[in-house]
């Protein structure tokens, strides 16, 4: 029995149009065909790669992914060669119509927002009904963060399993290992990316979540879209 496959996460990611197609090149790509791609827009790219927009590279597609000559498509790929001549293999090929703009598709092609999609427990949008500080723990180091417990009205359930009313635990320090994106209010509506739980003190009237991340509202699509890819 072999392992279980991993999903690769991106390092580069353009729109571009394909100009021209190659025969599969038996035994060299393991599998892989080749289509040769005009960059229109680079969306996220390494520190290290130049500007590649108007530059032509081959893209090695796999066996499953479709894509027409003449047509626009948003590719996340990984590098194969960056040469010369720039050589990438496809983890998603997605069509691009020019509807949405250059932030949102950045923000959607994010290595780390696909990895909080992929490692979250649960996903969740919801209002914050009630907040209250927490006990600091006897073992406080610099890295310990100052929690408060947020009672949150599920709104709508993007991964996972979670009842309508959920407790969350919120760091609220601004320290760079607990620092979450956004910090809500009571009222806010936000998106929650949830850890590990346990039965509340409460019996089992809801459920105490560790909250791994949390973005704002506006976001929802992006993190549709991330987690429409696992």
């Amino acid at each position: 029995m072999g392992m279980p496959s991993t999903r690769e996460t991106p390092t580069l990611s353009f729109v571009g149009t394909i100009v021209s197609a190659a025969d599969r090149a038996k035994g060299a790509n393991g599998g892989w065909r080749s289509v040769e791609v005009r960059v229109n827009e680079v969306v996220q790219s390494p520190p290290a790669l130049p500007d590649i927009k108007g530059v032509t590279v081959t893209v090695h597609l796999a066996e499953s992914e479709t894509a027409a000559l003449g047509s626009r498509y948003l590719f996340r790929v990984v590098g194969v060669s960056y040469g010369e001549h720039l050589v990438v293999r496809a983890i998603d090929v997605l069509p691009d119509d020019g509807s949405s703009s250059a932030t949102t598709r950045q923000q959607a092609a994010s290595p780390v927002l696909i990895d909080q999609v992929r490692t979250a427990e649960a996903i969740v949008s919801g209002q914050v009904l009630r907040r209250q500080a927490t006990t600091p723990s006897e073992r406080l180091t610099e890295h310990d963060p100052a929690n408060a417990i947020v009672q949150v009205r599920v709104v709508d359930t993007i991964k996972g399993v979670v009842p309508p009313v959920i407790e969350v635990a919120m760091p609220t320090s601004s320290d760079v290992l607990s620092r979450l994106t956004t910090t809500p209010e009571v009222g806010d509506i936000a998106i929650f990316f949830l850890g590990h739980n346990t039965e509340a003190d409460s019996g089992s009237r809801s459920i105490a979540y560790a909250a791994n991340d949390v973005h704002a509202i506006d976001g929802i699509e992006r993190v549709r879209a991330a987690a429409a890819q696992l």
